[in-house]
């Protein structure tokens, strides 16, 4: 019998994945995929593993001293064209590749920003650390943190309908549009019934919940 031809890859496909293996080649490298945005961008995070280093970590209200066993890199890979770009190091410390997320600029120009949520608990304020290809270097903005002193645990960031969604599967979306220059987070909790305790389902919400882009609307699925 006849079989069913093997689909081509496109010549952009092939150098990402040229350029991915590249990166990830070595024992000593390891790369997670944080992010597909609809453009076609991909976030990629490579942990380079180093020698044992202490860190401090300067937050406003708070300072931490911990151990640093690897080094992080982040990279924006379009498939569109198959270029590769590697974000500068921030000046301030990506608290987790969790909080991060992308974003195509509403200005168009092929330019996209790359922020994370840094809240810290029992404060009303955060910080969103950006980086912007219009600007080319990271800022921080002040944003007025809406939630009650409750842990956040995000396990991805959504990219939709010119927003970013950062998406706890226990009780809800904190999203914002990062290119404003005085940015709003706003809060969309889960329907009532659907909101877990703090800490409950940790770890394991991810199995039977989801938030994603479906039919052009950002959906919550609860199984």
């Amino acid at each position: 019998p006849l079989r069913p031809p093997r689909p081509r890859r496109r010549r952009s496909d092939l150098l990402l994945v040229r350029s991915a293996s590249a990166m990830t080649s070595s024992s000593r490298v390891r790369s997670c995929l944080l992010l597909l945005a609809p453009s076609g961008l991909l976030l990629l995070q490579a942990n380079l593993h180093c020698a044992p280093t202490r860190e401090v970590i300067r937050r406003p209200g708070l300072q931490e001293l911990s151990w640093k066993f690897a080094t992080s890199r982040y990279f924006v890979l379009d498939t569109t064209t198959g270029s590769s770009f590697q974000l500068p190091d921030p000046e301030a410390t990506i608290m987790h590749q969790a909080l991060l997320g992308l974003l195509v600029s509403p200005r168009g120009g092929g330019h996209y920003m790359v922020a994370e949520l840094q809240p810290i608990i029992g404060l009303d304020e955060a910080t969103l650390l950006c980086f912007s290809t219009e600007v080319g270097e990271w800022i921080e903005k002040t944003v007025h943190y809406p939630l009650p002193p409750r842990p956040l645990a995000p396990i991805c960031v959504v990219s939709h309908h010119g927003r970013l969604w950062w998406v706890d599967l226990s009780w809800g979306v904190i999203t914002c549009d990062p290119f404003a220059d005085e940015p709003v987070l706003g809060f969309v909790p889960f329907p009532p019934g659907r909101v877990l305790e703090c800490r409950e389902g940790w770890g394991a919400a991810d199995k039977f919940r989801y938030v994603g882009v479906s039919g052009g609307k950002l959906r919550f699925v609860d199984m």
